[in-house]
This record gives C-alpha cells, structure tokens and sequence, in this order.
C-alpha cells in the first residue's frame, strides 16, 4: 500500500509538471507569442482563447482555459457558453499551431 501511495504521488507531481513550460501569459498575438488572450463582450460573456505555437495536447490547452476562466471569476464560479477546441489561429505574426477558444459568464 505504502508503494502505491508513493507512485500516485510521483505521477502526480509528474502530470503537474509536463506543461510548464507554455507561456501563461497575455499573449502578444501580432508577435506570435503563445499564451491566453481575453475579451469581455458587452453582454458580460468573457471569451478566452489559449493560444500555442508548440504541440500540446488538447488537454492541456483545455487546463489553461479553465484556469484563466477561474482566475477571471474568482474560483469555478463561471458558466461556459461555448468551448471548440483545437482550432488553428493565423495572424499578421504567424500561424499558431493549436488553440481553444471559449466562452464563459461569471455567476
């Protein structure tokens, strides 16, 4: 039992410690600097895309929506309205080679 704990444990730490290096940042999107971007729209809907240039998977992407969706609201206090993921984002800067996008009102 003592070594099943131990290994729950490590992979744990393992899993947290696969993404760190996406940049969890605003994102310069004309640059083609990954990272989030966010916008409030007139109605109080939030829309938050994670943009990547390296791969990742869909997962991960998904993690950080969640997270920039949660810091916004306060803690899970948020309604999603829409979510697509992987989609591919182009801009003056550059193609992104992954992102999500998605929609959420704080409740």
């Amino acid at each position: 039992m003592k070594t099943f704990a131990i290994i729950v444990i490590l992979m744990s730490l393992l899993s947290c410690s696969a993404h760190n290096n996406f940049n969890y940042a605003p994102t310069n999107f004309g640059l083609g600097k990954e990272g989030y971007e966010e916008t409030l729209k007139s109605d109080g809907t939030w829309e938050v895309k994670v943009i990547a240039m390296n791969s990742y998977s869909k997962e991960i992407l998904e993690h950080y929506f969640h997270r920039r969706a949660s810091e916004i609201c306060g803690g899970y206090n948020y309604s999603l309205v829409s979510f697509n993921q992987m989609i591919d984002v182009c801009s003056e800067g550059g193609c992104f080679k992954q992102a999500v996008v998605g929609e959420f009102k704080c409740i």
